[in-house]
Order: structure tokens, then sequence, then C-alpha cells
């Protein structure tokens, strides 16, 4: 599964997870309402909520689900992902890694993600954080075609100038930081006019700062899922789909 267009989904926050009739709420909504994806991050770690919310998925629902977060070794990753497309009952979307540190090196969780995709156990593969060198080192394997893509830490305020050259697909890990850069009293003159464009934005068009900030990165070509704690929060991130900025807007916001 390729992000071929910017999509606009969500992912569930860890705390979630201790709220078991919420987590189904949640993600039963996602898939009634066609989330364009659900990121379930490293959820899937609680045994209790994952054989909850698996009964909710639909068939064509598009899964991230993220593998090795302990010890990234290609037996672990192997032996996690066979695990988890034996409780769904088919290949997953997307396997997600980050970027091995210390003991494991990036080349062999992509042995596991690769061997994952050939055996038909994966669609593709996103890493979280990848370095440009690290970027050379995935096409170097051959590996770009089933790259979904990258996730880094991307906003209205940062990032984009730093991967727009990557031509590959980009996904936001957070649209405003999980709220903290909407604290303008915390941030330089510039970010605070920035702040300030986007509320006002916001304002004419009726809706809420986040909303705008998805269809931002939508509109530059970099997909989201955005944290979700509440159904409410779910309707108006994928709400942000009917939004567009205009040109100004967008040159405005960065």
């Amino acid at each position: 599964m390729l992000l071929q267009t910017p999509v606009i989904g969500i992912s569930i926050r860890r705390q979630v997870t201790a709220d078991s009739e919420l987590a189904k709420r949640l993600v039963r909504a996602a898939v009634d309402l066609g989330a364009g994806l659900i990121d379930f991050r490293d959820s899937f770690e609680n045994k209790k909520f994952r054989d909850l919310v698996i009964k909710e998925l639909s068939p064509d629902t598009r899964i991230v689900l993220r593998v090795g977060a302990f010890y990234p070794t290609f037996e672990n990753i192997l032996r996690e992902v066979r695990d988890l497309v034996g409780l769904l009952g088919r290949p997953i979307d997307v396997l997600e890694i980050k970027r091995p540190v210390l003991l494991v090196s990036l080349r062999e969780a992509l042995r596991a993600i690769k061997y994952s995709v050939q055996e038909g156990y994966a669609l593709g593969f996103s890493v979280i954080g990848a370095w440009p060198g690290d970027i050379r080192l995935i096409e170097s394997r051959g590996m770009r075609d089933i790259l979904s893509h990258l996730k880094f830490d991307i906003n209205v305020f940062s990032g984009i100038e730093k991967v727009r050259s990557t031509r590959l697909n980009l996904f936001s890990s957070s649209a405003l930081d999980g709220g903290r850069i909407m604290n303008a009293g915390l941030l330089s003159l510039g970010r605070r006019k920035k702040v300030m464009a986007l509320r006002e934005v916001a304002m004419q068009k009726g809706v809420k700062p986040a909303q705008v900030a998805l269809a931002w990165l939508r509109q530059n070509r970099i997909s989201a899922a955005p944290s979700v704690s509440n159904v409410e929060h779910l309707q108006e991130a994928l709400d942000s789909n009917k939004l567009s900025l205009s040109t100004e807007e967008l040159e405005e916001l960065g």
C-alpha cells in the first residue's frame, strides 16, 4: 500500500488503549467514516486492545503497525510480523520502523522488512526520522518501490524545507506538535506571527486551527494521521479533507 496521494487518517493515542469501550468506538467510527488509514503506532503491544480492535476493522481498512520497537533484529521483526499477520488474517498495509540505534543497524531492519514484503506479510513500509544516508540505503537495496512513506515532525512551523527534495511520500507525525506550538507565548516572534495567521485563517473559515494545519499538509502533498482521543476529534480531522486553502493562505502559513 503506497501513499500515491496525500492521506488524512488518524492515529490512536497510547492512553486510549486503556479504555476498551473508547477504543472500540474510535476504531469503529474511523472505519465507518472512511478514514484514509489508521496508524496504530505501537498500541498493538497491548494485547487486550489489539484483540478488541481487530474485530472492528474492515478488510478495506488500511493500517500502519510499528514493529521492532525494542530490539529490531531480523528474527525479532519477522517473528512479530508473522504473529500480527496471523491475528489480522491478512497482510499488513504498512510496517513502520523507527530508525534503529546502537546495537542494531537500519540495514538489518530493512532486510527483515524486505523479506516480509517478498513473503506477502506486508504491502509496504515506512521509516520514522530517516536521515539522507538512510534514503540512499533504501534505494541501494532496491526498496524504494515498496517504501510507503517517510515520517518526520513536519508542520506549518518547521521541517518542510528539509524534506521537500526527497521526492518521496512524506508523512507528518504531528500537524501541530501535539498542540504545543499553539502556545504563542513560548514562541519566537516569527512563529507567533504564524500562530496568529493560522488562527485568523481558521476563524475566517469557521474551522479549528488543527484542521487548517491538516489542510496545509495535504495541499503540500504531505499525509498525516493526527492522534485522536474521542470521536469528535476524529470527525474534525477527517473533515479537514473538505477544506481548501488559497494560494495566498498557503504562502502566509509557509
